[in-house]
């Protein structure tokens, strides 16, 4: 269960829009919240989750693009930084 609230946490991140530096000032940090604010806030984005499962899967694919992105990415730096024994060594 703690994964599924793990992943739960993760979809609303990705779901909620980054907020101004403004609204930044007005609002208050999750930190801040009392036991009983956080407990309701939970409650709040389970229900919301279990209403709106697809948010989930669109988290998922979203994690899965970026994990792809930055695989591409290391296997790109890789290649630069080894490209010299890869293209030009004495097996080439």
């Amino acid at each position: 269960m703690r994964h599924a609230f793990t992943i739960a946490t993760l979809a609303v991140a990705l779901a909620m829009p980054l907020p101004s530096p403004a609204q930044e000032q007005s609002r208050p940090a999750l930190t801040d919240m009392t036991d009983v604010e956080r407990e309701a806030f939970r409650s709040e984005v389970r229900a919301y989750l279990l209403e709106n499962p697809e948010v989930l899967m669109e988290a998922i694919q979203i994690l899965e693009a970026r994990r792809d992105t930055n695989a591409k990415a290391a296997d790109v730096a890789i290649i630069a930084a080894n490209r010299e024994q890869l293209f030009d060594g004495a097996n080439a």
